[in-house]
């Protein structure tokens, strides 16, 4: 048990873990200098818990501000005002600048320094330094949104504006309307960033050479393309076959454009959700899109769910896609399997019959065990009355699994379990499917035999209420006339 009065540990504790929870020391280690500045060092905003006077302490800050610029916010005025400590910070941390004092705000040099590692430090820049050239170009180029804080009458906007597309085309919302209908200037933002054309004047969203550009750099830009060019041929295929799914936003038309729809389902099986009706049943369209993601199955037509060849070709590529397989689908051997080797988890989505096949359960043990995600499936499994059946099951091939926990509460999924889910599972635990093994010691043991007290809970699922008994088990069955039970 660590003990926060004493400076030898709390010293240890400090240095050698930045994240020591500096708030339960003693206030007169709060107030040792030697504590603090250890502590300043591994983690500068530390200095939050430090006594007023180490916070005026010159030392101790510049220690602080080395390490995180943030702690400047802790400082004393008189620290905050203090070129050396703040110059520090903002090399550490453009962010730092927001704590400076008015005039080290007003400092070249310092918001210089702090614009140069975070361009939005410019926010905290005193007016007459937000139409500083060298400080503009400066925040700019390290982050083209920072013209959001540049001032309206700084000197060659054209070439500053120019710099912060460059960095980021999504400057663009901050340049003026002028600019925003200026056709080199847009292409070079949309090149850049193609959801720029989103702030380009109308003119330009009808431009086909600046669209183009746009589309090409991010498909998605065809949403703020004209109604004019959202139909146009060229555009729609080059917005699709860099993002599949920009096909919702092309015209009706073209989402029933073999070409088009075909391209965007290679680039994004999921695009097939924005085909037109004819080609979601189109065998090639179809199978090209569930190789490209399986579960795009989810958007083709039921005789296609119904398709053995394509169900598998879908849970191949993810086994998911089970889940939209026809009934029968779900039950057919090779399906499930190959399904279930692709992702171990989809154990939900099969029929019941397969539920007794050995080694698709130990795959889908061994996926609950070693996926990320398995104790969150599971949990979530135990809690849907529909899985009682496939966890009695999945319970009765490895019985560890009804003591997986939870990540949040660290339940078992036994005890976490809906009431149905619960009984199936405790079903599979015990001997025979209907004793449950009392603790403690055996009653008798021998080589011949053993004898031990259960709980008798019927036949399956009975709702009766257990009895107590006592079991005899011979190891010669040639011996044993009957099994022996005593009440």
């Amino acid at each position: 048990m660590m003990n926060w009065n004493d400076k030898d540990e709390v010293l240890a504790a400090v240095t050698e873990n930045g994240d020591a929870p500096l708030e339960y020391a003693s206030k007169e280690l709060k107030a040792d200098r030697e504590v603090i500045l250890a502590a300043v060092q591994q983690w500068g905003v530390k200095l939050y818990w430090a006594s007023k006077e180490l916070k005026a302490d010159r030392e101790v800050v510049l220690a602080a501000v080395q390490q995180s610029g943030l702690a400047l916010q802790y400082a004393s005025e008189e620290l905050n005002a203090d070129h050396a400590v703040v110059l520090a910070a903002v090399q550490q941390n453009g962010v730092a600048l927001r704590w400076a004092s008015e005039e080290l705000k007003a400092d070249r040099e310092v918001v210089l320094a702090a614009v140069r590692q975070k361009g939005d430090a410019l926010g905290w820049a005193s007016e007459e330094l937000k139409a500083d050239r060298e400080i503009l170009f400066a925040a700019v180029r390290q982050n083209g949104h920072a013209l959001r804080y540049a001032s309206k009458r700084f000197p060659d906007r054209y070439e500053v504006v120019l710099a912060a597309i460059k960095q980021n085309g999504y400057a663009l919302q901050y340049a003026s309307e002028e600019l925003k209908a200026n056709r080199e200037f847009v292409l070079a933002a949309v090149r850049q960033n193609g959801i720029a054309l989103e702030y380009a004047s109308k003119e330009l969203k009808a431009d086909h050479a600046v669209v183009l550009a746009a589309v090409q750099q991010n498909g998605d830009a065809l949403k703020y393309a004209s109604k004019k060019l959202k139909a146009d041929h060229v555009v729609v295929l080059a917005a699709v076959k860099q993002n599949g799914y920009a096909l919702q936003y092309a015209s009706k038309e073209l989402k029933a454009d073999r070409e088009v729809v075909l391209a965007a389902v290679k680039q994004n099986g999921d695009a097939l959700k924005y085909a037109s009706k004819k080609l979601k049943a189109d065998r090639e369209v179809v199978l090209a899109a569930i190789k490209q993601k399986g579960d795009a199955l989810g958007w083709a037509p039921e005789e296609l769910k119904a398709d053995r060849e394509f169900v598998l070709a879908a849970v191949q590529q993810n086994g998911i896609a089970l889940k939209y397989a026809s009934k029968k689908l779900k039950a057919d051997r090779e399906v499930v399997l190959t399904a279930v080797q692709q992702d171990g988890l989809v154990f939900e989505y099969i029929a019941i019959r397969p539920i007794y096949w050995n080694d698709l359960l130990g795959l889908v043990t061994k996926a609950l065990h070693k996926n990320k995600d398995g104790r969150e499936i599971l949990h979530k499994w135990v809690n849907d009355d529909k899985m009682a059946e496939k966890l009695k099951y999945l319970v009765k091939h490895d019985n560890s699994i009804a003591d997986i926990e939870d990540n949040k509460n660290g339940k078992t999924a036994i005890n976490n379990a809906h009431p149905a889910c619960r009984e199936k599972m405790k079903e599979s635990l015990r001997l025979f499917g209907k004793y449950e093994v009392a603790d403690g010691a055996w009653e008798h043991l021998s080589p011949t035999a053993c004898v031990f007290k259960v709980k008798y809970f019927g036949k399956g699922n009975e709702n009766v209420e257990p009895v107590s008994m006592v079991l005899k088990c011979m190891s010669n069955f040639a011996e044993v006339s009957r099994m022996q039970i005593a009440v």
